[in-house]
């Protein structure tokens, strides 16, 4: 979501193919020295980009290069070439679609729109049927990271851990019981609630083979 302007800056470690990539709203030479504090080698600030974007160029940087990433999570094990090029095709894509994203975030708040249907154009009705593809390819590779997911758990049973691998970490979730707390204490229940409401998007059933 579009938001105010921070850096996101990457740390290499001594003159090795090893880099940090992360985000800060302050001077990325201030993150610089906290982080060289104690460290044997030390860290220069390689690169900054500067975007109202700057958790999903993260992110998405940290996706592009997560084969490379060093076993604390926080490096990553890359030729500086690699890495600038990771970086452009981040920025060409957060700068692409953040904007598209944020608009339509913005219209599902709406709650009064033009009842009106619309006729698609042509480059529209492409972009429908990239969209159909693509959330069939997501489904079927979900089956797969739950089977894959699946098949490691198993395989660490009821122990803690697979070294290298993989752990089970327990974490208490508590939620409330929001029928039980509208009978017992409705005038409170009406007090406190808050509408959440947004616009359901709803995508169309078309026979694409039809539609060649």
């Amino acid at each position: 979501m579009a938001g105010e302007m921070e850096n996101v800056y990457c740390f290499q470690l001594g003159n090795s193919d090893c880099f940090k990539v992360d985000r800060t709203k302050n001077s990325p030479e201030d993150r610089r020295r906290a982080f060289s504090t104690g460290s044997s080698e030390s860290l220069k600030l390689y690169r900054t980009v500067e975007t109202e974007y700057a958790s999903e160029l993260e992110k998405y940087i940290h996706q592009l290069l997560d084969a490379k990433r060093a076993e604390n999570g926080e490096f990553f094990h890359v030729a500086a070439q690699e890495l600038d090029l990771a970086i452009e095709d981040a920025r060409a894509f957060v700068d692409k679609v953040q904007p598209v994203i944020y608009q339509a975030e913005q219209l599902r708040k709406e709650s009064r729109l033009n009842e009106v249907v619309v006729e698609p154009c042509d480059e529209i009705f492409q972009v429908y049927q990239r969209l159909r593809k693509v959330r069939r390819d997501r489904y079927l590779i979900e089956q797969e990271i739950a089977f894959l997911e699946s098949t490691i758990q198993v395989a660490i049973g009821r122990n803690a851990a697979m070294r290298g691998v993989a752990s089970w970490r327990w974490q208490d979730r508590y939620t409330i019981d929001t029928e039980r707390f509208r009978e017992e204490q409705n005038e409170l229940y009406q007090r406190y609630k808050r509408s959440s409401g947004s616009r359901r998007f709803c995508l169309e059933r078309v026979d694409l083979s039809k539609a060649a």
